[in-house]
């Protein structure tokens, strides 16, 4: 009997520590300065990992977003999530005044949850005129895969009668 207990109360606390969370979706970006030949003539323009335009995020929703940018250029940079709501992280969304730009050389990491948002959006840098110097990208949101459960019809009948 004694044992029965035991064994009881050790699955209650293994079952404490459980945590269920939603996915983690994880980037790392490189901001830096490149030249490309739009219409045969070159252009200097903000690249994210070497990349014109930024490379794309694709998460379902509910997904948990870490964006780490690292800034290689020679002025402050900030993004902002256009469309995305930012629940609990509203300081996240990239305005100034909202954040403070991430200097030459440093880094930060955008931590967001995509809460029921299936969708397109985009991301951009906001200082100045930087959107129009490049580092825009897509943002997809698709929706999350339901989870089949089959239940005996005489359960099914049951939930219905009450």
């Amino acid at each position: 009997m004694t044992r029965m207990v035991m064994s009881m109360v050790m699955l209650c606390i293994l079952a404490a520590t459980v945590i269920a969370e939603d996915l983690y979706v994880y980037y790392t970006w490189n901001i830096l300065y490149g030249t490309i030949f739009s219409l045969g003539v070159p252009e200097e323009v903000i690249l994210i990992n070497n990349q014109f335009s930024g490379p794309e995020i694709n998460c379902s929703s509910n997904n948990n977003i870490i964006v780490n940018v690292f800034n290689n250029i020679d002025e402050p940079l900030l993004f902002t999530w256009h469309g995305i709501q930012l629940r609990k992280n509203s300081w996240q969304d990239g305005t100034p005044g909202t954040m403070c730009p991430i200097q030459l050389g440093t880094n930060f990491t955008y931590k967001f949850q995509v809460k029921d948002q299936i969708g397109i959006y985009f991301y951009f840098p906001i200082i100045g005129l930087q959107r129009v110097a490049g580092g825009t990208g897509g943002l997809r949101v698709f929706g999350r895969l339901l989870i089949p459960i089959s239940y005996p019809g005489s359960i099914l009948l049951t939930f219905l009668s009450t």
